[in-house]
């Protein structure tokens, strides 16, 4: 089945079908500088285009139903077998818009999962408003194609592999939502400080707390509800908040106590599905919704960790690079595809890897749950790195303007040599030039040129070199 089709060839048939169908969505797009956002909104705001463009949707939807049909297995068995580092994305439907993961995340791993939006977005499409499928599906056409010179950019395995959401059998359904319920009910026994054997047990203690209210006070560990990290004021009005919050689709809006129980299981229902493709894949889960995250990690700790299918430090050094594009080094977070590959195809990725994960093991043997320590450690890896390859530039420098000044100068004091003669590489003869090459502590005239070009070339190299074609995307 692999030798059948690649990676890159599914990317290409992927990206060729959004062209073709959305490709004047796309144009017009990028002829406006418009955004993922900006463009869902414009389609969406329209009643009548909506109206009209629901039917073109839904057989966009079948005709991908049907590609991704046959493929499913196919990518599986190419990121299992891919022996470098990889990636799966989860926590959300895709990446965000306002910054491609590849940027950050991309300096470490060498390809990165992202399952087809639309496919993971077929509840919007099915039981979604309207103008909530248009908004999402014209969102994540423009969302696409920041990957697309990702996608395509390696016939052998690309940074980026845009694959199908995996298929459970029954069987495997049961389990995770096994898993699912068992890890809910651990969660909310920490939560309100007591212990529950099931959802059941906990519904029935929560039938009394309708309100918010009557909720808030049966918590004990209110750092255990999450609703939104951005989300400012306390417990009580978040929960208030959320349940206003008509695009959060739980049962029982207006009963706190199942409310919250819908909420907890569709985070851990996220975590656990994220672990799940991990281990199938064989890769490190990537995450970059902070609110996801959080809930990530607390399905690690419900959960056994034994059967991961990564080391601990690899799941520090992705999430820590994110971390620091975010915080310290922004600029981690802004470098463009094109550089990314041309890093890839000078092979200046195992060196720039190992140097940002020094002293990364060692914190994740230490602190397996201190993310934040990774990010610092990786900002102090990149200005350590930055500071020294700017030293190593400078010293080139004055080393080659030595050459062409100082010691030129030197010999223009013996009033016979020839600057021409020099640079060209033609060093002049005569007596005053054997005296010179003699008397002074100075290199010889006919070595300068070659001498000049050797400074340059190590320049040049210095500039070209992993950490210089690193740092000459990021900071001045």
């Amino acid at each position: 089945m692999k030798a059948e089709i690649s990676i890159y060839e599914i990317n290409k048939m992927f990206y060729d079908f959004l062209e073709l169908n959305m490709g004047w969505l796309i144009k017009g797009a990028k002829e406006r500088g418009m955004d993922a956002h900006e463009v869902g909104l414009a389609l969406s705001s329209s009643a009548a285009y909506v109206e009209n463009i629901i039917p073109s949707i839904r057989k966009c939807m079948e005709m991908l139903d049907d590609f991704w049909e046959s493929l499913t297995a196919v990518c599986q068995y190419h990121l299992q077998d891919f022996d470098g580092l990889k990636a799966v994305f989860g926590g959300d439907l895709f990446p965000s818009y306002q910054q491609n993961i590849a940027s950050s995340s991309g300096l470490y791993l060498d390809v990165i999962a992202l399952n087809d939006p639309f496919s993971k977005s077929r509840h919007v499409f099915e039981s979604g408003s309207y103008k909530q499928a248009v908004y999402i599906f014209a969102k994540h056409v423009i969302n696409l194609m920041d990957y697309k010179e990702l996608a395509l950019c390696d016939e052998h395995m690309p940074l980026v592999a845009i694959v199908p959401p995996t298929k459970f059998d029954e069987s495997n359904r049961e389990w995770l939502g096994s898993m699912i319920r068992s890890d809910t009910t651990k969660h909310l026994s920490t939560a309100f400080g007591r212990t529950f054997n099931d959802i059941d047990e906990v519904e029935d203690f929560l039938k009394g707390a309708a309100e918010p209210e009557d909720l808030v006070k049966l918590i004990v560990r209110k750092e255990m509800i999450l609703f939104d990290v951005e989300w400012e004021g306390d417990l009580l009005a978040q929960m208030k908040r959320a349940m206003a919050n008509t695009d959060l689709r739980v049962a029982s809006p207006t009963h706190a106590g199942r409310f919250l129980t819908g909420i907890i299981f569709g985070r851990m229902g996220q975590a656990t599905d994220i672990l799940q493709r991990s281990r199938d894949f064989g890769s490190i889960p990537l995450l970059d919704a902070p609110t996801s995250w959080r809930y990530f990690n607390f399905a690690l700790a419900h959960q056994s960790t034994d059967n991961l299918a990564y080391d601990r430090k690899e799941l520090h050094m992705v999430h820590g690079l994110q971390r620091a594009a975010a915080t310290d080094a922004e600029w981690l977070g802004n470098i463009p595809p094109s550089a990314l590959i041309e890093m890839r195809k000078q092979g200046a990725m195992p060196e720039i890897r190992e140097m940002l994960s020094k002293g990364i093991s060692e914190i994740a043997v230490a602190n397996p749950d201190g993310f934040y320590r990774t990010a610092d450690q990786v900002v102090a890896n990149v200005q350590e790195a930055f500071d020294l390859h700017k030293q190593n530039i400078e010293a080139l420098k004055k080393k080659r303007w030595k050459f062409l000044g100082h010691d030129i100068g030197g010999w223009l004091v013996t009033g016979s040599l020839e600057i021409g003669a020099a640079v060209l590489g033609t060093p002049a003869i005569g007596l005053g030039a054997l005296v010179a090459q003699n008397a002074f502590d100075l290199p010889k005239l006919k070595d300068l040129p070659k001498r000049n070009r050797e400074t340059k070339s190590a320049l040049d190299y210095a500039k070209r070199s992993p950490i210089g074609l690193l740092f000459s995307h990021g900071p001045k």
